[in-house]
């Protein structure tokens, strides 16, 4: 009985340890804005921002609202108002977050 106590002990310790080492090489979370480009001056009210994300489980949001996320990309509308417009997306995964902010200027 103590060898089988012992053996069970000996592969819990190392389940342990291959979950503990498995979490270390956990992807880095990225945000890549693929639309609009930082800069880019339009003469429409409405502007379409996607991109993608590593992770398909991270929230992502525009201007603070949460944009839908599927197979790791987003798709959100953003109104303009007039001239300069500063658009930041924020993906957060746990405490994890990655942010990038583009400027769009609208020009009727």
């Amino acid at each position: 009985m103590g060898k089988v106590v012992k053996s069970i002990c000996i592969l819990l310790v190392l389940s342990l340890f291959t979950l503990a080492i498995a979490g270390c090489f956990t992807q880095a979370l990225t945000l890549d804005v693929t639309q609009p480009r930082d800069g880019r001056v339009v003469d429409q009210p409405t502007v379409r921002v996607n991109g993608s994300v590593s992770d398909p489980k991270a929230t992502v949001t525009v201007n603070g609202i949460e944009a839908p996320v599927g197979d790791y990309g987003f798709e959100f509308h953003v109104d303009l108002t007039e001239g300069e417009n500063t658009i930041t997306i924020t993906a957060t995964r746990g405490s994890e977050t990655v942010t990038e902010t583009i400027t769009v200027t609208y020009t009727p």
